[in-house]
């Protein structure tokens, strides 16, 4: 916890190189846990801009874009419509890491019923498709595919 106190004062201070530092000996698990879990802070541009510092730093960037598609859509109020920018994230997200079908049924979760359309109907049939393989009796992924059959 003393660790998650320093990475929040080096972010709301946009210290991104030294939040980094403290955390760079980390795994990608307990990354995710520190930022996600342990270091909340009430300034949503300073998060997500060292949440695209990581992007370009950590080496895991299909993680980073998804967790900025999760945080814009889920924990920020940064923008007054941020979905546009949580899509560019979460195709990003799935371009980088192909095979990672979490991103895909979070994605289809959240932009298939959204009234501006990020994604083509092709892009949503393929998620949907590609859950289905994972998990047959994903709910989301069942839906769209009934709703969608031709």
């Amino acid at each position: 916890m003393v660790i998650a106190n320093y990475v929040r004062k080096a972010i709301r201070k946009k210290d991104f190189d030294k939040a980094y530092s403290m955390m760079e000996h980390l795994s990608i698990d307990a990354k995710i846990e520190l930022l996600c879990n342990q270091v909340a802070i009430n300034d949503d541009a300073s998060m997500y801009l060292f949440l695209l510092y990581l992007v370009a730093m950590d080496g895991n960037a299909a993680v980073w874009h998804f967790r900025c598609f999760v945080y814009l859509v889920f924990e920020s109020s940064l923008f007054n419509d941020s979905m546009c920018l949580a899509a560019w994230h979460a195709k990003n997200a799935m371009q980088l890491d192909n095979r990672n079908v979490e991103y895909k049924r979070a994605a289809l979760s959240v932009f298939a019923g959204y009234p501006e359309q990020f994604f083509t109907d092709e892009e949503f049939s393929q998620m949907a498709r590609d859950v289905i393989r994972s998990n047959p009796n994903d709910n989301d992924a069942l839906n769209y595919i009934r709703e969608h059959q031709r």
